[in-house]
């Protein structure tokens, strides 16, 4: 409380990231959601990476949306900012989390699964539920992958569940993954404010 009031007195804001709760998973209690949104400016809601440990959405419109009104229920929606992550997982089977699916030599996510698709026949179908890209594939050695990654199709919806209730508006996690249908799914649904 008391960083936040001297930060205004001197015409500073304060914005928090915060970690995304639901009502049926607490997993950060110590974020007194109610509180901190009191005392700043504007939060960003970190929407992605529900569980690593296993293959599936990371980041679903369905989960977003439940993470949106628990935290809405509690701040301000025009304080709260939705995050968004721009990237996808690749889960080989036997091992314990999935892999980012990070810029391969410079390439995006979804250059990477071009990638993937020419060297391992991957085919990626779109998730109607969660409104994300998925696909197996097995490499060369023999072991069986899973990928999970965000869409033209989900980007587009989270803008709009943004709109719809009232948000601040959305960020991004991270740049450098983005692609031209990322940012065009965003052009699409708001006008770019630089803070």
């Amino acid at each position: 409380k008391s960083l936040y009031s001297v930060l205004k007195t001197h015409g500073k804001s304060l914005n928090l990231s915060l970690p995304v709760k639901t009502e049926k998973n607490d997993w950060w209690p110590a974020y007194d959601y109610a509180t901190l949104g009191a005392n700043c400016d504007f939060v960003v809601l970190m929407a992605y990476d529900k569980d690593p440990s296993t293959p599936g959405p990371q980041s679903g419109i369905d989960w977003v949306e439940e993470v949106v009104d628990y935290a809405i229920a509690r701040i301000p929606a025009e304080k709260v900012v939705l995050g968004i992550g721009n990237y996808g997982y690749d889960w080989a089977q036997g091992r314990r989390r999935g892999s980012v699916i990070p810029e391969n030599n410079g390439a995006t996510y979804l250059l990477f699964a071009d990638e993937l698709s020419k060297e391992y026949g991957l085919k990626l179908n779109l998730d109607q539920k969660s409104g994300l890209l998925f696909g197996k594939y097995t490499d060369w050695d023999g072991v069986t992958h899973e990928i999970w990654m965000e869409s033209q199709y989900s980007v587009d919806a989270k803008a709009k569940l943004a709109i719809r209730k009232g948000l601040k508006g959305v960020a991004l996690w991270r740049l450098g993954f983005s692609t031209p249908s990322f940012w065009d799914s965003l052009l699409q649904n708001f006008q770019p404010i630089k803070y």
